[in-house]
């Protein structure tokens, strides 16, 4: 038996009930717009104008007539044209099969023939592997939402073509929070999670104690971070990037806190206030010499220079008795000169009289 709807315009689209159930069976949302699309126009499918109208990207459109032509829902489309003024079905043609759109390729990420599964794939590897459904009770609870079609597609690659475990992918999803937290962002998507995943992949932390490791290393250097940024006096704000690599590269070296706290204070005297780049050039300038203590430093530093020019910075004595003090050097310069013309002058006397 036929079902039959009305478009909005006005037009009847016959569809059996079986075609009904054999869409409910897909469990597929993107299969189910594309297959309403399809309906509405019925015409060899454009892909890009499709992925437009239904908010998908092409890979989405690709994939979701996939599954509507393995499901046998669509062979051919019938569009309709005018003849003798009877509008007739066209005989029957088959619908070309979408052009294949590359995956896209994100920088750093490796995604060389990643794999797309099928919403039946998924809903098994859920049912079959207790890990990974664990893995998206743990997803859906640090990201506070649903996951969507694409986010299990995207949860499960991670588990199976990356080939990261459960328990690392709970760590993983874990630091990613905890890094949009610090920055003051919202909850990070999927799509971050497995960029980062690739990174962790690259680096070989694929077991849990490896990234056990790999995350106490990250605390300890956001520890430092927060004295540092406590010292600096930033509060109330997270770093700005190029905040953050200064006191990385910093850490990094394995200044102390001190030799930091020393090295901002005389950036603060000597150029009246924070200057990131100053106070990194004073830091790589101890370490070139070996000064790796406030002690040494000093010891190294017996009087304050002046870091760009070279000059000596200005004397502690007060500006009047500079001034004083040059005066009277001066005075007695030009005494000695008098003094001294005065004998050059007797002694030509003598010397002419045969005194």
């Amino acid at each position: 038996m036929d079902t039959s709807f009305e478009l909005q315009t006005g037009q009847a689209v016959g569809v059996t009930r079986h075609a009904i159930n054999q869409m409910l069976a897909l469990q597929d949302g993107a299969a189910a717009l594309l297959y309403c699309y399809l309906l509405a126009n019925p015409q060899p499918l454009d892909t890009n104008q499709a992925a437009l109208i239904l908010g998908m990207d092409g890979l989405e459109v690709t994939r979701a007539f996939t599954r509507l032509k393995e499901a046998a829902l669509i062979t051919t489309v019938s569009p309709l044209f005018k003849d003798s003024g009877r509008v007739t079905p066209a005989p029957p043609q088959p619908i070309a099969p979408p052009p294949e759109i590359p995956a896209p390729q994100p920088k750093g990420l490796i995604v060389d023939d990643r794999p797309v599964y099928t919403s039946s794939e998924i809903a098994d590897a859920l049912e079959r592997h207790s890990d990974f459904s664990a893995v998206v009770k743990e997803a859906e609870s640090r990201l506070g939402k649903i996951l969507s079609n694409n986010d299990l597609q995207t949860l499960y690659r991670i588990y199976d073509w990356r080939g990261l475990p459960a328990g690392v992918i709970h760590l993983l999803i874990t630091h990613c929070v905890e890094e949009a937290r610090e920055r003051g962002a919202s909850t990070p998507k999927l799509n971050q999670i497995d960029k980062e995943a690739a990174a962790w992949e690259r680096s070989g932390i694929d077991n849990e104690l490896r990234a056990e490791e790999y995350l106490a290393e990250l605390a300890g250097r956001r520890s430092s971070r927060y004295k540092i940024m406590s010292m600096l006096q930033i509060r109330g704000r997270a770093p700005s990037v190029t905040e953050e690599k200064y006191m990385n590269e910093w850490i990094t070296a394995g200044h102390s806190l001190d030799l930091i706290s020393l090295a901002y204070d005389k950036t603060v005297i000597r150029t009246g206030g924070m200057n990131w780049k100053y106070m990194a050039a004073i830091l790589k300038n101890w370490e070139a010499k070996g000064l790796t203590t406030p002690e040494e430093v000093e010891g190294g530093e017996p009087f304050l220079t002046n870091y760009q020019s070279g000059k000596k910075a200005p004397s502690s004595q007060p500006a009047r008795s500079r001034t004083a003090f040059a005066s009277e050097a001066n005075a007695g310069s030009r005494e000695k000169a008098a003094v001294d013309d005065i004998s050059s002058f007797l002694k030509r006397v003598r010397d002419e009289e045969g005194i």
